[in-house]
């Protein structure tokens, strides 16, 4: 199943977010929402969860589970993602706006 078809299914799913608080509701929805736009950003430039690994100094079962979305991401995490990939942190930000106004 791919990561979008991931998003829209947890988006839809309440069994779990019945028992969420608000707080914690954005926080996995944000967590997803990176994971995918990650996941997103990985494969447009042609690279392996090793290849992103590499150029990140982690272990390519980090990636994984940060693509799975069993594990959330730091700020350390996302700044580094952010400057290593040469992309915006901000990016990851408007997904927050995005999940707040619906």
């Amino acid at each position: 199943m791919g990561i979008e078809k991931k998003i829209q299914n947890t988006k839809s799913s309440t069994w779990l977010s019945d028992s969420l608080t608000p707080e914690e509701k954005v926080a996995a929805a944000m967590s997803a929402e990176i994971a995918a736009y990650l996941q997103k950003y990985r494969r447009t430039h042609g690279l392996t969860q090793d290849d992103l690994a590499e150029l990140l100094n982690v272990t390519s079962a980090e990636i994984i589970r940060w693509e799975d979305g069993d594990e959330d991401f730091t700020l350390a995490n996302l700044a580094k993602i952010a400057t290593t990939l040469n992309i915006r942190l901000s990016s990851f930000f408007g997904i927050i706006d995005e999940i707040l106004v619906g």
